[in-house]
């Protein structure tokens, strides 16, 4: 019997496959210059439209895929620093570790990817300590505030600090109920 790859996997090659797809029927329709220069009252959209029905079918050589690769990576972790300034942590890390998948020598999002995990954790430990806090002075709700902020970063639940924020949330809900009673 032939083992599958973990679902994460099939998940993001999934996506990187829609992406390029994406990215060359982007590449397909984009206007020229020159009749972008004749319309300049047009802004300029950086969204994605949606692939229509009658797509071209684009078949790429090994030197045209590894550009192709190179670019959607260069592409996504600007992408990344762009939703990483809007203040959007989590979605940035994974735009990096899409870019990463894409192309795995791509330096830049090696790095931004490990510090973004970094600051994550930080993060994490941050608002855990601090819930921690809330409780001892037995400001239970700040606490279930802290914890939920914690369920919130760490999608993970197999991650040692969700577990801990669960249970965390479970006895200050706990002492609630017991100082309203």
């Amino acid at each position: 019997m032939k083992k599958l790859p973990p679902p994460r996997t099939l998940f993001l090659a999934g996506l990187l496959i829609a992406l390029l797809v994406a990215y060359a029927v982007v590449a397909f329709v984009r206007k020229s210059p020159t009749q972008q220069a004749e319309s300049p009252q047009v802004a300029q959209v950086e969204t994605i439209p949606a692939i229509p029905e009658t797509a071209p079918v684009i078949s790429l050589d090994a030197k045209e895929s590894n550009e192709a690769a190179g670019s959607l990576s260069t592409w996504l972790v600007r992408k990344g620093n762009e939703v990483y300034l809007s203040g959007r942590l989590l979605n940035a890390i994974r735009h990096w570790e899409l870019a990463l998948f894409v192309d795995p020598k791509n330096k830049t999002a090696e790095l931004k990817f490990g510090s973004g995990g970094a600051e994550l954790e930080r993060r994490v430990e941050d608002e855990y300590i601090k819930g921690l806090y809330a409780f001892k002075f037995l400001h239970f709700e700040q606490a279930i505030g802290h914890w939920e902020q914690v369920l919130r970063l760490v999608v993970d639940p197999g991650h040692p600090k969700y577990k801990e924020a669960q249970n965390g949330i479970a006895q200050a809900v706990e002492q609630l109920k017991r100082s309203r009673t």
